[in-house]
C-alpha cells in the first residue's frame, strides 16, 4: 500500500504534495479497486504525519479513503481501526472528509466487540484522536466514535479498572 510508506513524511513539502496528488489520482481512477481491512488500516496509519492544514491533498486522500472504508467487505479488526485512527494525526476535525470517514468508521467499530481489543489498539486510537485537531468544538461523528471506543473499552478486560493509563510512544493517555 503506497499511503503505507509515505509515514513520517511531511505534507508541508510541495514534493509531498505532488506524491500525494499522484496517488490520490491513481486512487481516485481505481474505483473498483476493494481495499481489505488491513489495507484500509495500514493507508490510513501513513498518514500520521500529514497535516490537512498544509494541502488539499490530505484532505482529499481521507475522502477517498473514507470512501474505501465504506466499501470494504470485511470487517475492520481493532488492530486495523487502531491503525487508522494512529494515522489522523495533525487532522483537522472539522471537513467534511474526515467527518465522512468517522462515520465509515464508526460502522466498523460499531461490527466489533471489545473483549477483542487489546491495549495496543485502545493505545494506538487514543493516540491518534488526541492528535486531531479541532478549530472549534468536537464534530458530532468524532464525538459518536469516541463513545463507541468507550463501550468497546467497558467491553474488554480493561472495563472498570480505576486510572487507567495507556502509553504510546512516550505519550500517557489516561
Amino acid at each position: 500500500n503506497c499511503y503505507y510508506g509515505i509515514q513520517n513524511f511531511d505534507s508541508k513539502y510541495i514534493i509531498i504534495q505532488k506524491l500525494l496528488k499522484v496517488l490520490n489520482d491513481k486512487l481516485e481512477s481505481s474505483k473498483d479497486i476493494v481495499l481489505s481491512n488491513q489495507g484500509i488500516g495500514n493507508a490510513l496509519y501513513g498518514l500520521q504525519s500529514m497535516s490537512s492544514n498544509d494541502t488539499i491533498e490530505v484532505n482529499r486522500a481521507i475522502g477517498l479513503l473514507a470512501e474505501k472504508v465504506e466499501l470494504c467487505p470485511d470487517k475492520l479488526t481493532p488492530h486495523d481501526i487502531g491503525n487508522a485512527l494512529f494515522g489522523l494525526q495533525g487532522v483537522t476535525t472539522e471537513t467534511p472528509e474526515t467527518s465522512r470517514l468517522f462515520k465509515a468508521l464508526q460502522y466498523h467499530i460499531n461490527l466489533t466487540h471489545g473483549s477483542n481489543y487489546i491495549s495496543r489498539d485502545f493505545g494506538y486510537s487514543l493516540a491518534g484522536i488526541s492528535g486531531l485537531r479541532s478549530r472549534s468544538n468536537v464534530s458530532n461523528e468524532l464525538s459518536d466514535l469516541i463513545i463507541l471506543l468507550n463501550i468497546k473499552l467497558s467491553e474488554s478486560k480493561f472495563q472498570g479498572q480505576p486510572d487507567l493509563l495507556f502509553l504510546q510512544y512516550g505519550k500517557s493517555i489516561k
